[in-house]
């Protein structure tokens, strides 16, 4: 018998509201006959009250009762799901559908099973080198797993049994419109029509009525016999007798919930694929101008990186004098390319690894490409989550997002800017030219009346203002090159304890991923890439000298933000610091470009303040010099400057403030006679 998940003999347990991100429907029939979509695909929900990131998470498959891991089936995801609020996950395709599918939040290449599966939720992107069944999984694989279901005849599930069956025209789904999760398959799915829903479909907030009056008989007898190869034997005899009555009663929000989308400010990689019907080298590329102004493109070129690599290689140069136009596209071709539409540059021999990477780069010899794209995390040229690997012979690329609107989507993270397109669209720049981001075959839109079971009739009535998508406004927020105190507690104080903030001032989440923190351009030390992190509105983060490895100097330097392209996001030069501990802040903490203040208390990762107790204003005493020179001993200059010190050597602390009643000391001019201990 398979063994479950959790404890392997139980009572059913009575119904329950999920409280994590929860698989609510498989679809594996996709693009199969009859299939009412093109594609498999994968949906998820959040039924908890807070907003919950799926970065650094991952869709993982196996088959029913064969012998493949989970790892050779993984898809990343990247993004965050507010309460209520569904995400897509689009797969594989066999052809075509009666419907298109909504635009995707992440896309992959996993080949799922309409009728029998098993689909994993897991909290790292690492493939799970198990699959429940011949393979059993650890105890730390387990760990992993968010949520699993098993379906049709599955080995591999929660609970006393495994989600029902599908079908090429059904969809297994989650009770309560995915908010029921009691931890048994059996008993939280159920076969019905596909309805896949994305982060811009209407956020539900279903709730559950439940009337339990179940009576319960269990007499589990367990015989465990371990042996040298550690199998255990269970022998569970359960007798359940169970009336449940089920009320659900979901409200639908009639303002959908969108996701801002990063737009593209320059030409992107907007469709390419590495393998098609005739092979590895039915390959192309294609590129779009997004802009609203025609631009040069004559002489760049287009590079690739190898398989999972560093070794690159130029494949193509631009013939010279190409020009496009706002909305133009223009199509390189393989040489064994089968596309309809005749390529602008054809039979190029462009050789791209289907686990490599590709960037196009203009011809000033600038080091950062203009854009890039990769199918591996390790090969050169990629940014931020790479995109799955394409290796079968079929009519399918990555296709680039673009919003509601019409925004061609850019936000430096390919597994969140791309989806997989069945079949290709390729377009040159004798194709039509385009208003907004796209093919002319259009990205499907989303359908906001589908039918569904067990669900009240709808009458979303959604409206949407054209707006641009909100800017991406990270900042440098504060910065300290002289310490004079272990800060990042290392019990050291050198020049590891330096660090830079940076501050999300604005109001959607952003994914800094391959963005570099440096100091002079092409000069000092060498640029710090910073690792995968999607930084929240209001959030901080920050980076100690000891990870970065950057050299603020005392005398002077500057500090710099750069996106990976190496567009500069933020900078600023400093002069000399005038002692330790001495923090250049921005006042208030909103990023903006007049707000840098050069006598700040450090504060990493707080609410940022000026010289003196951490949230304290200065008092009337000039505090941008300290009369002490920085070779006395440290005692006496902490005594004596602040942030610390309380100005008991300052004459003209005494002299403007009086003591002992207000009396005043006179102004000798000389130096100091004594010091004191």
């Amino acid at each position: 018998m398979a063994v479950p998940l959790l404890a392997p003999v139980q009572a059913a347990p009575r119904m329950q509201a999920a409280t994590n991100i929860v698989i609510s429907q498989i679809y594996g029939g996709g693009g199969n006959a009859g299939a009412p979509y093109p594609n498999d695909y994968v949906e998820l929900y959040n039924p908890s009250n807070t907003t919950l990131s799926v970065d650094g998470w991952s869709i993982q498959y196996a088959s029913a009762t064969g012998t493949g891991l989970f790892s050779s089936n993984v898809t990343t995801l990247t993004g965050s799901l507010t309460s209520g609020q569904y995400y897509l996950v689009q797969l594989d395709s066999n052809g075509s559908g009666t419907n298109p599918m909504p635009l995707p939040d992440a896309t992959g290449a996993i080949d799922m099973s309409a009728s029998n599966g098993k689909v994993i939720l897991a909290s790292t992107t690492i493939g799970l080198a198990c699959n429940g069944g011949s393979t059993p999984c650890t105890a730390p694989d387990l760990a992993n797993i968010v949520d699993l279901v098993g379906y049709g005849t599955a080995n591999f599930f929660e609970g006393s049994g495994a989600a029902p069956a599908a079908s090429n025209t059904t969809a297994v789904l989650r009770n309560g419109n995915g908010s029921i999760d009691t931890n048994n398959n059996d008993l939280d799915f159920t076969e019905g029509t596909p309805t896949p829903r994305n982060t811009l479909a209407s956020t539900s907030t279903a709730t559950a009525t439940i009337t339990d009056t179940g009576t319960v008989t269990s007499t589990p007898t367990v015989t465990f016999t371990p042996t040298i190869t550690s199998t255990t034997t269970i022998t569970p005899t359960t007798t359940i007798t169970r009336t449940s009555t089920i009320t659900l009663t979901p409200t639908r929000t009639p303002t959908p919930t969108t996701t801002a989308l990063t737009p593209a400010t320059n030409i992107v990689i907007s469709e390419f694929r590495t393998v098609g019907p005739n092979g590895g080298n039915d390959e192309f590329i294609e590129l779009f101008n997004p802009t609203s102004g025609a631009i040069d493109i004559g002489d760049w070129t287009i590079n690739r990186s190898t398989g999972c690599g560093s070794t690159t290689t130029t494949m193509v140069a631009i013939n010279t004098g190409v020009t496009l136009a706002a909305g133009q596209h223009y199509l390189i071709g393989g040489t064994s390319y089968s596309g309809a539409v005749t390529p602008d540059q054809a039979n190029v021999s462009l050789g791209i690894a289907n686990n490599g990477g590709i960037a196009l780069f203009d011809d000033t010899g600038a080091i950062m490409p203009i854009d890039q794209v990769g199918l591996c995390s390790t090969t050169t040229y990629h940014e931020g989550t790479a995109l799955t690997q394409l290796t079968t012979n079929t009519n399918r690329s990555y296709d680039r997002k673009s919003s509601p609107l019409g925004v061609c989507v850019d936000s430096d993270n390919n597994a969140a800017d791309f989806f997989l397109r069945s079949p290709s669209d390729p377009q040159s720049s004798s194709s039509p030219i385009l208003t907004t981001c796209g093919n002319p075959t259009a990205t499907p839109t989303i359908t906001r009346t589908p039918t569904r079971t067990k669900t009240p009739t709808r009458t979303p009535t959604p409206s949407r203002t054209p707006t641009s998508a909100p800017a991406q406004l990270v900042a440098i927020n504060e910065f300290m090159p002289r310490p004079g105190r272990d800060w990042n507690n290392d019990g050291l104080i050198n020049t590891g304890d330096e660090f830079i903030e940076l501050i999300n001032h604005g109001t959607i989440s952003v994914n800094i991923s391959g963005w570099t923190l440096d100091d002079e351009a092409n000069l000092g030390s060498e640029p710090y890439v910073l690792p995968s992190r999607v930084l929240q509105p209001g959030e901080r983060v920050v980076y100690y000298g000891s990870v970065t490895g950057l050299l603020l100097s005392d005398g002077g330097d500057g500090v710099r933000l750069l996106k990976p392209n190496g567009s500069l996001i933020d900078a600023l030069n400093y002069s000399v610091v005038s002692y330790p501990d001495q923090s250049f802040c921005r006042l208030p903490d909103n990023g903006g470009l007049d707000d840098w203040n050069r006598n700040c208390y450090p504060t990493p990762g707080l609410a940022n303040s000026l010289g003196g107790a951490p949230g304290s204003s200065t008092s009337g005493v000039d505090d941008s010099l300290c009369p002490v020179a920085d070779t006395l001993p440290l005692d006496f200059y902490l005594a004596e400057c602040n942030p610390f010190g309380n100005n008991i050597w300052s004459r003209f602390y005494w002299d403007n403030t009086g003591w002992y009643g207000e009396m005043n000391l006179p102004n000798y001019p000389g130096k100091w006679q004594v010091f004191v201990d």
